[in-house]
């Protein structure tokens, strides 16, 4: 066996345990348990420091646990002030310094491969990781102009892979945070957004054949947010239920992390 041989299957290898621990990442992200996710991901960057997958994976962890440390494990945060959050300024400049690398790296990336739509994506995501901070939690009404920047990569995205679950999941999530939350007055600036769509998105994503349960359950989460959003509750507590089954929340303690 020659170099060359030997060094192809290390990457092999490498690629290959990369992409378990951003799995393991995603699997503690939906058992709520944020701070393991987000351990996971940085994990992952050890292997491919390189890859700005990692980064996307530990934005979204860190995302969510600044959610949980204002008191909500859903999309929307509590009346709680975020200057009331003690334990919440380490993990917002841990955040921004993610997000912030994350999308250079991104965009880096995309400047040497244009057509590659993994990158794409994850640029896309990493965009709207920061939307949904300054909407969710620090309800600033900033970044539409991410909106459509995330919107239109997502798009590419589709062009080339039409049924890619998570960019329809990710569009979904715009179609309808821009329809709830957005002020019909600004809309076009983000071109728009349809409850229709949203839903539309997720039932393609929830009915995709040659996706990964990770991928799968990601719009399956989403859709049962959204469906209780919209009152739904029966009709969301039925695809929750083998959800919870799959991936029950940290200690069944009704998704409460570890100390």
């Amino acid at each position: 066996m020659n170099w060359s041989t030997i060094g192809l299957l290390l990457m092999l290898a490498f690629q290959g345990e990369y992409r378990a621990r951003i799995n393991a990442s995603r699997e503690m992200f939906f058992r709520q348990d944020f701070r393991a996710a987000a351990e996971q991901a940085l994990a992952a960057r050890e292997l491919l420091p390189g890859d700005p997958e990692s980064y996307e994976a530990r934005t979204s962890a860190l995302l969510f646990l600044l959610k949980r440390e204002m008191g909500t494990n859903g999309s929307e945060v509590s009346p709680k002030k975020f200057s009331d959050c003690h334990t919440c300024p380490p993990i917002l400049e841990l955040f921004y310094k993610e997000q912030k690398e994350g999308e250079a790296l991104a965009q880096n990336r995309l400047r040497r491969s244009p057509g590659d739509v993994r990158f794409k994506f994850v640029l896309a995501k990493l965009k709207l990781n920061l939307i949904w901070l300054n909407l969710q939690v620090l309800k600033k009404r900033e970044g539409l102009g991410e909106f459509k920047q995330a919107r239109s990569l997502l798009n590419e995205v589709r062009a080339a892979s039409p049924n890619e679950p998570r960019a329809l999941t990710a569009l979904a999530w715009i179609n309808y945070a821009v329809a709830e939350k957005v002020p019909w007055a600004l809309r076009w600036i983000v071109g728009g957004g349809s409850k229709e769509d949203a839903f539309r998105f997720l039932n393609r994503a929830v009915a995709c054949t040659n996706c990964t349960e990770l991928e799968r359950a990601e719009a399956q989460f989403a859709l049962a947010e959204m469906l209780k959003s919209e009152g739904r509750i029966g009709e969301s507590e039925i695809v929750l239920r083998d959800l919870r089954r799959r991936f029950p929340s940290v200690n069944g303690n009704g998704g409460k992390e570890k100390k």
